[in-house]
């Protein structure tokens, strides 16, 4: 194994829908994009920067705008710089990451470190239809989780939510 000076950041996300009685209607996966915030984040926390509490929450949204190195997740949408549509406003649904985040060191012939995310948005009654085509991970710091950070994003082809089906949103970040 050759020796490198970057070590590249990788995220796979995968959407599972599912009925009331948990069979999977339907199972998309895609990669996504580390944002620079995110990049800045990992690095401050590495050299003792960072923040001693976060807490982390899934969001989904509808812009089908392609993910860039500057999403924001405070930006307004199409803001100089930032790609539109990824501001809090317009993410159609939120759920905090309550389960704790589980690691695997994968031991192949290139050798990773995966740590794996999960949220669940549960079907009910009064939730409306949502036609979902990103989704990210917010990380929350400071007082109450006040400052929010994108911490990255993925676009996929439309998925509709309906009150009727849950839907996993399950995220792997791979080193």
């Amino acid at each position: 194994m050759s020796l490198s000076d970057r070590m590249p950041i990788a995220g796979r996300l995968t959407l599972t829908l599912t009925d009331a009685d948990g069979r999977v209607v339907e199972e998309r996966r895609v990669k996504n994009l580390i944002t620079l915030k995110g990049r800045a984040f990992l690095a401050r926390s590495f050299a003792g920067l960072g923040a001693t509490s976060v807490d982390m929450s899934m969001v989904l949204g509808t812009s089908a705008v392609a993910p860039a190195l500057t999403d924001d997740v405070n930006a307004p949408p199409g803001a100089p710089g930032v790609s539109e549509g990824v501001d809090d406003a317009r993410w159609a649904l939120e759920a905090p990451i309550l389960d704790a985040p589980s690691i695997v060191e994968n031991s192949g012939a290139v050798p990773e470190i995966v740590v794996r995310l999960t949220a669940t948005f549960p079907g009910s009654s009064g939730s409306a239809e949502h036609t979902l085509r990103e989704a990210g991970i917010v990380l929350l710091t400071g007082p109450q989780g006040a400052e929010r950070t994108l911490f990255n994003r993925a676009v996929f082809e439309p998925i509709t939510k309906t009150e009727r089906l849950s839907l996993t949103v399950g995220w792997e970040l791979v080193f």
